[in-house]
């Protein structure tokens, strides 16, 4: 699936560029959407993902790939067993001569591991090698399912290591009640974001605002905002600093670094905005530090 294309598919589809070059070969990878769970999930059942289809495809064309194959994944393509798909798809279809395969990799309706894909493959004379397992510091297991946990408990300096970049999502920038202008602190509201995207707790965090090629250093509010009153309907706020243009109606891309503290409510409006004069100054020394100092200076 390659959600999120996190570190360990980048190290992965890394190595396949590089094996292709050096064997003189095309390289293709193979993916799906959408994701199973979606077509073969309960009604209930909410799958949100860290990658919408096009993001997942910039990601991957990032990294150098001669031919990238989206696979439409249906209940009647979810039937075939792994040597189908091995035979009819990557034998005959995409005349595959080698493939490289994920450590812990499993596919077809039949659950075949990775040893068993290898020995399928090899029977349909395609040479087949295994990518081995890839630690990452401190985290104990990389997959795309935690880190989807890692967001959806704030932990984004965890998801950054393991993307390898910070997670981002995208909207539009739309009118919202403006009452971050009233005590000083005019916020962009973000709206039309991907139904399945997933996105971190309720919280206020540490941001880079991409607009029109543009990027600008500001403070995420995701909640109801309860100091306000009882608001059933979840908002995006961004204070983007020392700004003062309009981008209403714009497509953006927030970049999430790290959660500044959970979201709360507070007794009276001046404890608010002390609140987030130091979630601002906090903001900002974080994103001079990742940007070297080429947003503020000290």
């Amino acid at each position: 699936m390659f959600d999120g294309v996190h570190v360990g598919h980048q190290s992965l589809i890394k190595h396949l560029v590089k094996e292709s070059q050096q064997s003189s070969l095309e390289n293709v990878v193979v993916t799906f959407w959408p994701h199973p769970k979606q077509v073969l999930g309960t009604k209930n059942e909410e799958v949100k993902l860290l990658s919408t289809l096009q993001e997942k495809i910039d990601e991957i064309k990032r990294l150098g790939v001669d031919h990238l194959v989206i696979v439409d994944f249906t209940t009647s393509f979810s039937k075939l067993t792994a040597e189908q798909f091995i035979k009819n798809i990557l034998k005959n279809k995409l005349l595959s001569q080698r493939l490289l395969l994920g450590y812990n990799h499993h596919f077809g309706s039949d659950g075949r591991n990775t040893e068993e894909c290898k020995h399928i493959a090899e029977q349909y004379g395609i040479s087949a090698s295994i990518y081995s397992k890839r630690s990452i510091e401190s985290i104990e297991k990389l997959s795309s399912s935690v880190i989807r946990k890692y967001i959806l408990n704030g932990e984004m300096q965890k998801a950054l290591v393991s993307l390898g970049r910070p997670y981002c999502f995208s909207g539009k920038v739309v009118d919202g009640k403006k009452i971050g202008r009233t005590i000083g602190y005019p916020t962009a509201n973000i709206s039309e974001i991907a139904v399945d995207k997933i996105l971190p707790c309720d919280g206020v965090y540490a941001v880079m605002l991409e607009c029109n090629y543009m990027n600008y250093g500001g403070v995420l509010n995701i909640g109801v905002n309860p100091t306000f009153g009882e608001n059933e309907e979840k908002t995006l706020e961004v204070n983007i600093f020392d700004f003062d243009g309009d981008i209403y109606g714009k497509q953006v891309v927030v970049n999430v670094f790290q959660m500044l503290r959970k979201e709360q409510k507070f007794n009276t409006l001046t404890d608010l905005k002390n609140q987030i004069a130091k979630d601002v100054l906090k903001a900002k020394e974080l994103l001079f530090d990742i940007t070297n100092g080429t947003l503020y200076k000290k």
